[in-house]
């Protein structure tokens, strides 16, 4: 036998062994979130708690002194509005297990995925018809027709943003014809709740059981509203 072929053969017989364990692990996530799925999917259920309109939603981190980042949360209200009103009921859409977090999805789980940004616009304001031929005629107008130009769309932007700034108020104190369509967006795409947890959390088979998890959102969730 060549001198290498022992090593070689226990770092074959490594490599098949790390696989073997890898495989036993995600077969064994597989298992844990259809369980989960399995008890919450469908179910309906009522925050404690007011969430951001995002799908960054709220973050729970158990075993810290404090699960959840209050401050976080508040500015994420403010950035993008409330996605889901405390004690409003809820539908539990999906639960996703994740390499380092359990994401439980309420009414869809949020916006700001591609397809929401992609089809929807932050502006409350659309240009105006004159804007836009006046944007489009200076990309060739002369240098001496440019002056004019500019001067009329100072103008009309100034006009615009402070139609926006009004509507913002507007919608901000909840007249949703104020709202632009991202707006609007954000408050009927629910929001979510991310169970993070660290490796050594992770490690015990069978560790994140539905129970379990009822038990850590129980403080920011209420599951009895049928």
């Amino acid at each position: 036998m060549p001198p290498d072929a022992s090593g070689d053969a226990i770092l074959r017989g490594m490599t098949r062994g790390l696989a073997l364990l890898l495989w036993i692990a995600g077969a064994a996530c597989a298992q844990n979130e259809a369980a989960l799925r399995q008890a919450f999917e469908g179910r309906m259920a009522a925050p404690r708690i007011d969430m951001p309109g995002d799908s960054n939603g709220v973050d729970i981190r158990p075993g810290e002194d404090s699960a959840v980042n209050e401050f976080q949360i508040g500015e994420d209200i403010r950035r993008y509005g409330v996605g889901l009103r405390k004690g409003a009921r809820a539908k539990v859409t999906a639960v996703h297990w994740k390499k380092d977090r359990i994401e439980f999805h309420l009414n869809g789980g949020g916006f700001g995925g591609f397809k929401d940004r992609m089809f929807t616009s932050n502006q409350a304001v659309e240009k105006s018809y004159e804007e836009r031929q006046l944007e489009r005629e200076r990309r060739t107008a002369p240098a001496s027709r440019r002056s004019s130009i500019d001067m009329r769309l100072r103008t009309l932007r100034d006009r615009r943003e402070r139609e926006e700034a009004r509507m913002k108020e507007r919608a901000a104190a909840g007249d949703t014809t104020a709202m632009s369509p991202e707006q609007l967006r954000r408050r009927t795409s629910g929001s979510r709740f991310n169970i993070r947890f660290s490796e050594a959390q992770h490690e015990p088979e069978g560790a994140w059981t539905p129970e379990r998890v009822r038990l850590i959102l129980s403080p920011y969730l209420e599951f009895a509203v049928e």
